[in-house]
């Protein structure tokens, strides 16, 4: 590339603006769609996340709290998802429209509290800290025939699943009603305590579970929407649906040596270690060929062992964008979305009934009452006793009197409503979420039993089939036990609504004066009212679907083992015979009378039409076993999603337990380079014949590095130009060239005056930071120091901040002149440092395509970053100087120009700036 004309050389101001705080810049700042950066700061103790336009405008701003520190973090290949690596170790997924935390990944995947013993992940130390986080775009497959670099993964579109798939089946079946938020003060809004919070999380096991950011729709589920919904939550869902981020990847490393990898940046494929003094820094993904390079430093040289060299590895990840991979993690996507809907509508039941967080449940009113019963008696009657006495002979106590005066008629509906509503939502939760969820984690685990028959394919999953039939039951019990939680609701109905009928008369009765018409007597049973008085006032049988062990039985079977368990098979099926030759309904009435009030009553029954309503329910022997058997279904619940979550987190990590290091190589010895942590850059380019070459700079370490006083020289630069065929897994070629990184030119011009040898020895050059930009410019941030000599070779500032100045340039790297390096055993900069000493390739000055100073009083001596962003149709940089005072910024447009000072506003700066 011809190199700019004067005019040219320069880039166009975007913005600069200055911050109280001092801030940072990240390797990842820059959004890969957007004009939009992250600048991380820390305000008393907390670190903070701000989304800024490149114009200067703040977008938002996130606390991470006292808790958690700022590791790394990386946007999506779409750019509407910021993934933040924090510490303690984990993973938090952010909208980019408001910031608002989407969800939360556990890192290491597997590394769960397993109070059961079961399914528990290898034994090994989680890892003290995250390192680096780097979410890789997937590259479109290119056809054999086909020559040419392989082109950007094109928008893909929602694929049908295979007809007949578990995945097919759900879209044909009805959508189900999420759980709503409760924004009230309680559940019915008649708790007493307006103190109280209804928020309430997953369990762990839950939060833990390995799934995709899929579309609710995909599990029948209808997505949560109303008026008040923000138009972010719409659009991160909009983003979702389109599956733009669909075969990306997401790789995190931590100070272990261990790489994690995630599937479109949320499901977790498992993690492979390269070692325990080997820290990854830059990864490349080769879609294509299911090849990750990774470029790592290993040990620190602190010991002064011969192991600390930077070099690269080659990772096969066989089973990558492989459709049992794909299959397995949608299956394991939508199972969790099921059992999410299922936990919510048991924790829902259990709330409304029993009561959480300080709100009174539904049957804890008629036990405070009860205790308002006791209190008026002061302790000389029994209440219990003065209920049941009432009902049989309908004279009261003083105390009776006094107690059914309180029960005005606003506590009467009260205490109705409330106890005929939470019967009415567990009756539609069973009705309309927990039986159909449970029915369709029925055929996705029905799926998953046929994947571990085909060991073929599925193998290396592991998943076991006797572990899926053990959580297929689970789930057939679950559905059981709701069903016969709604069987036994009509009955707690029927039983309440007498004794309610029947307390009312009661205080009607008492409150008529003398010469007023009695009240109608009403229609109830004298029996299930007593019955209720003793079963279901200070605790009901409903209790139990709530509270106690984990069932292990359904009804049905546990009928079966106690009716037919010791006969033999000719006395069950005669049995069996007997009963349908008379209808439950018949022998059941036969045992019990319709309800009225007394023999008054009776003898006008045959006046009267008999319906259904006048019997209490009828019951099977399964349902009359059940009040007598462990029936819990908040820890059943809570049981079918850890044996879910153990089956889905092992066929997770199958890519991780596959993977393997094709091969290694070293690029430089750790002794050569003047930094490991920030000295290391790259950048891929695809050649048109689909090789590969990697360009890789170093900060190198040399003599020139600490100069003679007033000697002129600056810090050199190593690129070097690594070929790989399109096969390889390792560089087969490699070329180098190694960069003086002095300014000469630079200094005459910002001084505006003749050349003077004497003046160029009092300055001298620091390299504050570099990047490759796009496939053609180096972007360099350097600062030059005018320094005095004192003594002999005693080097001392003369008032830094005055007399710094800090220069954004950059370079075309394709261009340099790179010398072929011998195809011998050793690293590559050992390899290119003795071709400079053999006088084979001399060290050439930075040839400076661009150049811009940077504001002087920005950028003294305090600390300078750099972050840009040459992706394809993007073309901005930031830099960042940072100091005691606080933090300035400034934006540039490194294909812009500059005229008469205005900011240069040439089309694309500014698309795709709206959020």
């Amino acid at each position: 590339m011809s190199a700019p004309s004067p005019a040219q050389r320069t880039f166009t101001s975007l913005s600069s603006f200055s911050l109280s705080s001092a801030s940072r810049l990240t390797r990842n700042s820059f959004c890969p769609t957007k004009d939009l950066l992250v600048l991380v700061s820390e305000h008393e103790g907390v670190d903070r996340v701000s989304l800024w336009k490149a114009t200067g405008a703040r977008v938002w701003d996130l606390s991470l709290g006292k808790q958690d520190r700022f590791v790394e973090l990386a946007w999506s290949p779409d750019g509407n998802f910021l993934i933040i690596a924090r510490e303690p170790a984990r993973l938090t997924l952010h909208s980019v429209h408001d910031g608002h935390e989407i969800t939360s990944l556990v890192v290491p995947f597997d590394h769960l509290p397993d109070p059961a013993g079961k399914g528990k992940g290898p034994e090994r130390t989680p890892p003290a800290r995250l390192k680096d986080v780097w979410w890789l775009e997937q590259e479109e497959e290119r056809p054999k025939e086909e020559e040419g670099p392989p082109k950007k993964k094109p928008k893909p579109k929602k694929e049908d699943p295979i007809l007949g798939s578990a995945q097919s089946l759900l879209r044909t079946m009805p959508y189900l009603t999420p759980v709503k938020e409760v924004k009230t003060d309680s559940i019915f809004s008649l708790s007493k305590d307006k103190t109280a919070s209804q928020s309430s999380t997953l369990p762990p096991h839950l939060l833990a579970f390995p799934s995709l950011l899929v579309d609710r729709l995909d599990a029948s589920i209808q997505p949560q929407r109303g008026q008040d919904t923000p138009s972010s939550r719409i659009k991160d869902d909009e983003a979702i649906a389109s599956c733009a981020n669909d075969g990306s990847l997401l790789v995190v490393s931590d100070d272990t040596g261990v790489v994690h990898f995630f599937l479109d940046g949320t499901y977790p494929l498992g993690y492979f270690s390269l070692g325990g003094d080997c820290v990854p820094y830059a990864v490349h993904m080769i879609s294509d060929q299911r090849i990750l390079m990774v470029a790592f430093h290993r040990g620190d040289g602190s010991n002064g062992e011969d192991g600390h060299y930077v070099g690269g590895a080659s990772l096969m990840l066989p089973l990558l964008a492989t459709r049992p991979l794909r299959t397995t993690a949608v299956i394991s996507s939508l199972l969790r979305d099921l059992l999410v809907l299922t936990q919510q509508a048991v924790d829902e039941m259990a709330k409304a009934w029993m009561g959480s967080d300080g709100l009174e449940g539904a049957k804890d009113i008629g036990a405070r009452w009860f205790q308002t019963l006791e209190k008026k008696g002061e302790g000389k009657t029994n209440a219990m006793f003065d209920l049941v006495s009432l009902l049989c002979t309908g004279r009261p106590r003083p105390s009776m009197v006094e107690f059914l005066g309180l029960l005005t008629e606003r506590a009467w509906e009260s205490w109705n409503s409330t106890v005929q509503n939470a019967l009415k939502l567990m009756e539609r939760n069973i009705a309309e979420r927990i039986v159909p969820a449970c029915e369709r984690c029925v055929v996705l685990l029905e799926e998953l039993k046929g994947w571990a028959v085909w060991e073929e394919v599925y193998s290396d999953f592991d998943v076991r089939r006797t572990e899926v039939e053990e959580g297929i039951s689970a789930v057939l019990r679950m559905i059981e036990l709701s069903q016969a939680l709604a069987t036994h609701i009509l009955e707690e109905r029927w039983s309440f609504d007498g004794m309610m009928i029947w307390l009312r008369w009661e205080a009607q009765r008492l409150s008529i004066q003398d010469g007023q018409t009695q009240p109608e007597h009403p229609m109830h049973d004298p029996l299930q009212v007593a019955e209720y008085l003793d079963t279901g006032l200070l605790g009901s049988a409903v209790d139990g679907w709530f509270v106690g062990p984990t069932p292990s039985v359904t009804p049905t079977e546990q009928a079966a083992s106690t009716a037919f368990g010791t006969k033999a098979l000719d006395a069950v099926l005669l049995e069996a015979r007997q009963a349908l030759k008379r209808p439950k309904e018949q022998v059941y009435r036969m045992q019990r009378p319709p309800v009225g009030s007394g023999a008054a009553e009776m003898a006008d029954l045959d006046l009267k039409p008999i319906s259904d309503d006048d019997y209490p329910p009828s019951k099977t022997t399964a349902e009359r076993f059940v009040l007598d058997m462990e029936r819990n279904l908040v820890a059943l619940a809570d049981e079918i999603g850890q044996m879910c979550q153990r089956i889905c987190v092992k066929a997770a990590g199958a890519v991780g337990r596959t993977a393997d290091v094709l091969q290694h190589w070293a690029t430089a010895r750790g002794e050569d380079l003047a930094s490991a942590e920030s000295g290391y850059k790259e950048v891929w380019v695809t050649a048109m014949d689909g090789t590969r070459v990697q360009y890789v700079a170093l900060r190198i370490r040399d003599d020139r590095q600490h100069p003679q006083p007033g000697s002129g020289s600056g810090p050199s630069l190593c690129i070097l130009k690594l070929e790989y065929d399109k096969e390889a897994a390792a560089p087969i070629r490699s070329n180098a060239t190694i960069l003086d990184v002095h300014l000469p030119d630079l200094d005459e011009r910002s001084r505006r005056v003749p050349a003077d040898p004497e003046n160029d020895k009092q300055w001298q050059w620091e390299l504050l930071d570099f990047d490759f930009f796009d496939e053609v410019n180096l972007v360099l941030v350097v600062r030059r120091r005018r320094q005095t000599v004192e003594g002999q070779g005693v080097v001392a500032d003369l008032d830094p901040d005055r007399e710094a100045r800090s220069v954004l340039c950059s370079t075309f790297y394709p261009d340099l002149p790179y010398h072929r390096l011998a195809r011998d055993e050793g690293d590559v900069f050992s390899k290119a440092k003795q071709a400079q000493h053999a006088g084979e390739m001399p060290s050439i000055t930075l040839p400076v395509a661009r150049w811009r100073e940077l504001r002087k009083y920005a950028f003294g001596s305090g600390t300078v970053q750099l972050a840009v962003n040459g992706r394809e149709g993007r073309r901005t940089a930031c830099v960042v100087g940072s100091g005691v005072g606080g933090a300035e910024v400034e934006v540039f447009d490194m294909y812009g120009q500059d005229e008469d000072g205005e900011p240069g506003t040439e089309d694309g700066v500014d698309e795709e700036m709206e959020i």
